[in-house]
């Protein structure tokens, strides 16, 4: 008989069955995260869960089954607008982060441009650096939009922490109190801020939350934008796969 979890009954039987460490990420079936993540980690079991929430849920749930397996779970998660604090506290329970904002962009991280740059026949350096310098200057456009998403989360993060008694009722002046939004404001300012006048691409990728990014960079390569990130999950699931995977690994918090 199964005990009670928060997994689907389905799911459980099936990860019962499994010989693999089970990895829940990001994304459906169909979606990037399970082919990149399946090539990173052959030897995981990769499970698609939808958002950042039902990834960290999936994870706890499946590990409060462990009377039924010795089978620990873990979970990797966009790194989304996520501070240190939150990241690290997530780290300790198992639950790892991209240091790219998005798993696509993976695929512009300097080590990756150049091999598949060296693939597609381009001049890897040349490549590379037309790249960093569109997407840098495409943040500092969209660095206003950026930050106000930024803020908004992080407001959000605080209200999700606050715990209400059983006898208590908070009014909205009382909410307010309990959120230093000036605090969050100033910390997501200087970041965002800082990353722009350092030139600090890995950070600007790190922060920057924007699913077309990598789909517009293909020209750079000397192929359609809209074929660039395919073409590289196949060679990542092919040729190219200890390459990338090894080059890839290292935007993986562990």
């Amino acid at each position: 008989m199964l005990p009670d979890s928060d997994l689907p009954k389905e799911l459980l039987i099936e990860l019962l069955g499994n010989r693999k460490e089970v990895l829940f990420v990001e994304g459906t079936e169909g979606s990037y995260d399970k082919r990149i993540y399946s090539a990173l980690f052959p030897d995981c079991y990769v499970v698609p869960s939808g958002g950042c929430e039902q990834v960290i849920n999936n994870v706890k749930a499946y590990n409060r089954t462990s009377s039924l397996h010795a089978i620990k779970a873990q979970g990797i998660i966009d790194r989304d607008f996520k501070t240190e604090e939150q990241l690290n506290a997530l780290k300790e329970k198992g639950i790892f982060h991209l240091k790219v904002a998005e798993v696509e962009n993976l695929f512009l991280t300097k080590e990756a441009v150049q091999i598949l740059s060296q693939r597609f026949g381009a001049d890897a350096d040349k490549t590379f650096s037309s790249i960093k310098t569109y997407i840098s200057e495409r943040f500092s456009k969209q660095a206003k939009k950026q930050i106000s998403e930024a803020l908004v989360a992080g407001v959000k993060e605080v209200l999700s922490g606050i715990t209400i008694s059983d006898n208590e009722q908070l009014t909205a002046d009382g909410i307010v109190s309990l959120i230093n939004i000036a605090s969050i404001e100033k910390n997501v300012n200087d970041r965002y801020q800082q990353a722009i006048e350092d030139h600090d691409y890995n950070e600007i990728l790190g922060l920057f939350n924007d699913k077309s990014l990598a789909t517009s960079v293909g020209h750079y390569f000397g192929i359609d934008n809209k074929i660039y990130v395919d073409r590289a999950i196949s060679l990542l699931e092919g040729d190219l796969r200890d390459e990338l995977s090894e080059a890839l690994r290292h935007y993986i918090s562990h």
